[in-house]
């Protein structure tokens, strides 16, 4: 399929921190024509930033996408399926819907459940990185419609995009999966310096980490972790019962640290030390094979 793309107009549904700094990446490649509908457009903070990057506010989402081809959904989790519901009315055949909103999979097809009816070609993206850090260049996957086509239009322009094998909801998941260990261990390392702080051992803690994340590869921490756990596992329950009172003791709710004990006890339940004969597994895949199927 022959690819035009002298006229491509993109725009963007929403314009926070996301559609911000890829319309300013956008701006750097020659993409001339960037559109952008907020429900905050006349505010002097968004059309200060609308300028900076390039960016045409429209007034309302019938002249979004009456401007553009392209149209990119950049708004909160919880808004995104009643922003498919107001902007379907305006969509057509010739749009590309792409949905770059951090949600599940059933999310995701119930926004497109909104606005296939249009005959829209819908791109489920998820965002694999920071955007302020890469802006258009960002990591993201994609899958469901017609993905080439957006992947053509847009890759010549930077955009670091990976197809996936799925329809709608695919790459979302993927999103989801990866998010429970990032968004997880934000919280956990929250909660630990909380506690290193009223504990008055915040730097003795923070350098106790560092050293532990920079010393090994992330192979070999990963194996160590694991397949350390099943290992462990029941020295491991009675240092968390540890870690709970004394968290409890700095006046610090042990969330994170109840829910570790509580997954070390379910481990625990499953003797997998006798599967594994009393011997280290010889790697992560070998545990978490063992666990895929037990019920928690």
């Amino acid at each position: 399929m022959e690819i035009n793309n002298k006229n491509l107009h993109l725009g963007f549904i929403g314009f926070g921190e996301a559609a911000y700094e890829m319309s300013l990446g956008f701006s750097t490649v020659n993409i001339k024509n960037i559109f952008a509908y907020s429900r905050s457009h006349n505010d002097k903070k968004i059309r200060e930033k609308a300028k900076k990057s390039n960016v045409v506010l429209c007034a309302d989402m019938n002249e979004l996408t009456e401007n553009c081809d392209i149209i990119i959904s950049a708004v909160t989790s919880d808004s995104a399926i009643e922003v498919a519901k107001l902007i379907s009315p305006y969509l057509t055949r010739r749009h590309i819907y792409v949905d770059i909103n951090a949600v599940s999979s059933v999310t995701k097809n119930k926004i497109y459940e909104e606005i296939k009816k249009s005959g829209v070609n819908f791109i489920d993206a998820a965002v694999m990185g920071q955007i302020p850090s890469y802006r258009h260049k960002v990591p993201i996957i994609i899958s469901g419609g017609s993905v080439e086509e957006f992947y053509n239009r847009m890759a010549v322009y930077g955009m670091n995009l990976t197809i996936i094998e799925g329809g709608v909801g695919s790459a979302s998941k993927v999103k989801m999966i990866r998010s429970t260990f990032g968004k997880g261990l934000s919280v956990l390392l929250i909660e630990t310096m909380i506690a290193a702080n009223k504990a008055g051992v915040s730097d003795l803690i923070y350098g106790s980490i560092k050293n532990t994340m920079e010393k090994l590869s992330f192979d070999k921490k990963m194996n160590r972790w694991v397949c350390g756990t099943v290992t462990h596992t029941r020295r491991r329950i009675h240092e968390m019962e540890e870690v709970i009172t004394t968290l409890k003791s700095l006046d610090v709710d042990p969330v994170m640290s109840k829910a570790t004990k509580e997954v070390l006890s379910w481990i625990d339940s499953l003797n997998l030390q006798e599967e594994f004969n009393d011997q280290i597994p010889e790697n992560y895949h070998a545990v978490i094979k063992k666990l895929v199927n037990k019920e928690f």
